[in-house]
């Protein structure tokens, strides 16, 4: 009993519990292009890149595919720890789930077929993503990230966008996604902060975490 009171007091805190900013319906499909058809140009690219790629790259790609916060910001700065930095993550895992639940929706409306499904000539090379392809869901959430974290640590905001751009490629690489998918992703992840600020709670969340780091820092220097 002890050990069940521990693990859902432990879940209540993380990501999958997450309140959304908003609700999924609020971002129309329509706001993205409709899909291309599946075509050679895009499979040639993939079946380009998976002649072409060290091995480096597939363990990265397995350690991304749970994409969370930590993802993109330990991977920047070892110190902004979930332990350490509450608040911030509090706000990231609400923008998180906000931008998994509206790709999810996205998603399932356009249902494009994925480039390992379509193809034979497309190896899977990690495992298996199903549901749609389009818009890309690592690349939204990650340009997400980027994009918000480069507001409170604006220092390292080319970190964070050259790690989302490499989790987008990363995708591609391994058999998931179309260039296109990619290039959606990166669209739908503008609609999304931009829907976010105009949140009251996110700009409330927002603020705690930009203070909690704001006196982390402060801390630092003294």
């Amino acid at each position: 009993m002890k050990f069940l009171i521990f693990f859902l007091a432990f879940f209540a805190n993380t990501q999958i519990f997450a309140k959304p900013y908003f609700a999924a319906e609020s971002i129309a499909p329509s706001l993205l292009n409709p899909p291309p058809t599946i075509n050679e140009n895009e499979i040639n690219q993939i079946i380009k890149l998976q002649k072409n790629f060290d091995l480096t790259e597939i363990d990265e790609a397995l350690a991304e595919k749970q994409l969370r916060p930590e993802t993109i910001l330990l991977a920047v700065d070892e110190k902004f720890s979930r332990q350490s930095y509450p608040k911030l993550y509090h706000f990231l895992d609400r923008v998180s789930e906000t931008s998994h639940q509206t790709t999810d929706k996205i998603k399932s409306h356009w249902n494009k077929t994925r480039p390992y499904l379509a193809d034979s000539r497309v190896n899977m090379l990690i495992s298996p993503s199903f549901g749609g392809s389009y818009p890309a869901g690592h690349t939204t959430g990650s340009y997400i990230y980027a994009h918000i974290l480069s507001l409170l640590l604006p220092q390292k905001r080319q970190d964070f966008f050259s790690i989302a751009e490499k989790i987008s490629q990363h995708r591609i690489l391994v058999g998931m996604h179309y260039p296109s998918d990619a290039s959606a992703g990166k669209q739908l992840a503008l609609l999304i902060i931009g829907a976010m600020t105009q949140k009251d709670e996110f700009q409330k969340d927002f603020m705690k975490a930009k203070e909690e780091i704001e006196i982390s820092a402060a801390k630092i220097r003294n």
